[in-house]
């Protein structure tokens, strides 16, 4: 029987709750943006999401698909639109378009056979689009008609 009873939280190790220099400028972009956008000032909203999209433009990420039609009809039948053709893909974006078509962790690690992380990682230049895309593909479920397979419409 332990006599001492401890009430403390666990604190993180020291060297956890030094920022990132990086992920210190993103979460002030995103913030502002954000900031912006509740203050009701739509300029400084608009002129943050054009700064995000011109860092956007500049990765330079994988637009030339050969089934390119075929990948945005998986999109289609999921009724998942992603604005901006440039976006990055990230996990959290994932997930959240991934929901919106009624997808699960369980289910997408199943499909892909390895975590969202993991598969960016063996893909990291695919724009969001074609990330999702790929992951809609592979669960069978949104499949589009042949005829969109074949004249690209």
């Amino acid at each position: 029987m332990n006599p001492f009873h401890s009430v403390s939280a666990p604190m993180p190790h020291s060297t956890l709750l030094i920022p990132s220099a990086a992920r210190t400028a993103a979460d002030k972009r995103a913030y502002e943006g954000f900031r912006a956008r509740i203050t009701g000032n739509p300029q400084a909203a608009r002129e943050v999401r054009q700064a995000q999209r011109s860092a956007w433009a500049k990765l330079h990420l994988r637009q030339d698909f050969a089934d390119e039609a075929w990948l945005r009809g998986h999109l289609r039948m999921a009724s998942i639109r992603v604005a901006d053709l440039n976006e990055p893909a990230s996990v959290r974006r994932m997930r959240t378009l991934l929901r919106r078509a009624e997808l699960r962790g369980p289910v997408i690690q199943q499909t892909i056979e390895c975590s969202l992380e993991r598969f960016l990682w063996l893909n990291p230049s695919l724009p969001l689009w074609a990330a999702v895309a790929m992951v809609l593909e592979a669960t069978g479920r949104f499949t589009p008609s042949t005829q969109a397979r074949t004249t690209g419409a």
